[in-house]
């Protein structure tokens, strides 16, 4: 049977707010009491419950990680791991815990409601999304990754336009001129491309205003090798057949790499590959 805080209470003779106030606001109490409160709640085996706790406190010592996607797709991703490590070496420095909220039952706004964190960052989703509009109304902070700041949700981007016009351009500088586009599809299905691709996608098309080249082929793909071994498949043939492939994905990169190896190609001797560095 669990020990209560009144069961703690009754054995120190003091009150319940006391028992609270030993936990988690100890210097409103004085030593004497302090000590004998928690001395009674080792003897008795008490500890208070993690939920009572975060809501006396108001705070859950927990930062959420809002993903769009399910997890499954989010593991296959080498970048989104290495993310989350550089986020979780942070939070422990803060004595803070990291959890990754991803749809509950396809409704990333429902998971958000049942998410018990004091603060959100959001991976990818459009400034406009129903998702931070929710957040917004409930009044958590949040923070924004690949995605456009708002006067509610602040933003930590890269220069997605500028490396990407700089991929292109090398590419260009190589003497290729039949290119294709590997995409980054919609973070949710309702919606369109996400900032990240608008952003590469423009860096892209400054490269190639400046040079006499067909418009590229393009192809939308998730951030996995699998799906980059199937956009290298969708690519014309022949006379058509790209020489080179601006890629938003490292992961589609290396499936483009491995599935042109299956086809006999060699990199870069009969294609070049290059890659936006995230995701």
């Amino acid at each position: 049977m669990r020990v209560t805080i009144a069961d703690v209470a009754g054995a120190a003779g003091v009150s319940k707010t006391a028992v609270s106030f030993a936990f988690n606001n100890p210097e409103k109490l004085g030593q004497a009491t302090l000590e004998r409160v928690l001395q009674v709640a080792h003897e008795l085996g008490y500890t208070p419950h993690p939920a009572a706790r975060a809501l006396s406190l108001r705070r859950s010592g927990t930062i959420g990680v809002l993903i769009p996607q399910r997890l499954s797709t989010v593991f296959a991703n080498q970048f989104l791991s290495e993310l989350f490590q550089g986020l979780g070496e942070l939070v422990e420095e803060h004595d803070l815990t990291l959890l990754l909220v991803p749809p509950l039952a396809g409704s990333l706004e429902g998971a958000i409601r049942q998410a018990s964190v004091d603060g959100f960052i959001s991976l990818g989703l459009s400034p406009d999304d129903e998702a931070l509009a929710t957040l917004a109304r409930i009044g958590i902070p949040t923070v924004l990754i690949d995605s456009e700041g708002s006067a509610e949700h602040p933003a930590v981007n890269v220069d997605d336009a500028g490396g990407a016009e700089a991929a292109a351009r090398h590419l260009l500088d190589l003497g290729h001129r039949q290119l294709a586009m590997i995409l980054l599809p919609p973070t949710r299905a309702q919606a369109g491309p996400t900032p990240t691709s608008a952003r590469r996608l423009a860096g892209y098309k400054a490269a190639l205003a400046g040079f006499d080249a067909p418009i590229p082929y393009q192809v939308t793909a998730g951030a996995t090798m699998p799906a980059g071994a199937r956009a290298f498949e969708s690519f014309p043939k022949g006379r058509r057949r790209p020489t080179a492939i601006l890629a938003m994905s490292d992961m589609a990169a290396i499936g483009v790499l491995g599935a042109a190896e299956a086809a006999g190609m060699s990199v870069p001797d009969d294609l070049s590959v290059v890659c936006r560095a995230r995701p």
